[in-house]
């Protein structure tokens, strides 16, 4: 079969995280703003933290949909957990081969590429207009790493390479870790990555959230969630709760431990 397109990228992070519900907190961090040409973006933020919902909410209005919508294309690295190879990762993932370094991801690209004809033939006469370039989006990296740490960071370096050089594509990583981040920088392709980091929020703007409580989930609003939820459902108590936030976040840093270096 074909690889997947190209496609609208707020319909697919529409697909791949959850609906945004209250309570929320915002982010000032823009991560699109962040992304410069011939530079590859890791967005860095701990588990549960709410990465692809900023990515999801943070593109423009103006840039959701027609003719100025930013698209791209989508990988998630959680879903290797249920695959025996890197290369039957990424054929689930997009219908594609690895055989020769993300040719099937380039493929598409040219062929995204070659669809906005006019504005290339506009830039070919010298005037400052260009194509506009998709993003490739690889989402929760690490679960990819551990995985298959050689393959997947062989892949990350060529995929960098060639669309940060080429000019076809914006690329971001997001990592829930320093290891993460830190293992893509040590590539030789590592000179390319800008990285940005989500900062906990105090959430002192937000009405409907209940601040001690977020504060003791140390500003994660996927913990706060979480424990709010318990307690709704009477599974949990006042008195339990420091304990359970405290256990929750270190079965957490196990269950994304990366070695470091990779």
């Amino acid at each position: 079969p074909a690889a997947a397109p190209v496609g609208n990228l707020h319909q697919r992070l529409k697909g791949a995280g959850r609906k945004l519900r209250s309570p929320s907190v915002k982010f000032a961090m823009k991560p699109y703003q962040e992304i410069t040409e011939n530079r590859a973006l890791i967005l860095q933020g701990r588990n549960q933290e709410g990465k692809t919902t900023l990515l999801r909410e943070t593109i423009p209005r103006h840039r959701r949909w027609g003719p100025l919508a930013l698209e791209g294309i989508y990988l998630n690295g959680a879903k290797g957990k249920g695959v025996d190879s890197f290369k039957e990762w990424l054929t689930t993932q997009m219908f594609g081969m690895t055989t020769t370094g993300g040719s099937e991801i380039d493929y598409n690209l040219q062929a995204y590429r070659s669809k906005q004809w006019f504005v290339g033939f506009l830039e070919n006469l010298g005037l400052p207009i260009a194509p506009k370039p998709a993003i490739v989006l690889v989402d929760q990296f690490e679960e990819l790493l551990k995985r298959f740490p050689v393959q997947a960071l062989d892949w990350a370096n060529t995929l960098t390479n060639q669309h940060t050089r080429d000019n076809l594509a914006r690329v971001i990583f997001v990592c829930n870790s320093d290891a993460g981040s830190q293992s893509l920088l040590n590539l030789n392709q590592g000179t390319r990555f800008d990285r940005v980091i989500m900062e906990p929020v105090s959430g002192e703007d937000e009405m409907d959230l209940n601040k001690e409580l977020f504060q003791n989930c140390s500003g994660n609003i996927g913990m706060y969630k979480l424990v709010e939820s318990r307690i709704k459902r009477q599974e949990l108590t006042e008195e339990q709760v420091e304990d359970f936030i405290r256990a929750t976040f270190h079965r957490w840093e196990l269950d994304f431990h990366l070695p470091y270096p990779v």
